[in-house]
């Protein structure tokens, strides 16, 4: 007579559900909430009608139209890239996020506001964005961060196959 026997789960089915959970632990963005956001980067909001705003870095420009209400943001506008980018033909990706502040430059939430990539030409990209942000209380400024990559692509084929030693750049700000 056989006994029964118990079932096991496989081993690597641990390893990736301990990694997995490893991963969900970090929250996977870094947070900012509660630090002092440089004061070239912010931009002042005024409350109600309908207002203009422009951000650069020496990467990106934002251009926008804006609505600030009692903990609500509405952003309208489009990312364009500076010069020195415009000459890869590959976005490879590009995340931009919007920071809350209040008065003194403190940050007090922080929001995906736009995102591009998956190796994209650059005329395929919608550049354009359009956010209603929930706000905390006591929001008076914004500022913005990102991360992206460009690269030429390198060699002959389909965008996404090209990796045989083109040249990429990584380019970021931070709040």
């Amino acid at each position: 007579m056989k006994t029964p026997r118990k079932k096991q789960v496989p081993w690597w089915l641990l390893l990736f559900l301990s990694i997995f959970l490893v991963g969900c632990a970090g929250g996977g963005a870094m947070s900012y909430a509660g630090r002092l956001a440089k004061p070239e980067s912010r931009v002042m909001l005024a409350v109600g009608d309908v207002h203009e705003l422009r951000w650069q870095t020496s990467d990106i420009v934002i251009e926008a139209t804006y609505a600030l209400s009692p903990n609500e943001l509405d952003l309208a506008g489009l990312v364009q890239l500076q010069s020195k980018l415009t000459h890869y033909p590959i976005v490879e990706y590009l995340r931009i996020e919007a920071h809350a502040l209040d008065g003194d430059g403190i940050i007090l939430g922080s929001y995906p506001l736009w995102s591009a990539g998956a190796n994209a030409e650059p005329f395929f990209i919608n550049w354009a964005f359009q956010r209603r942000l929930p706000v905390p209380e006591g929001t008076r400024a914004i500022t913005f961060s990102y991360r992206g990559r460009m690269r030429d692509g390198g060699g002959w084929g389909p965008v996404r196959n090209r990796d045989d030693g083109g040249i990429s750049w990584d380019f970021w700000h931070t709040p």
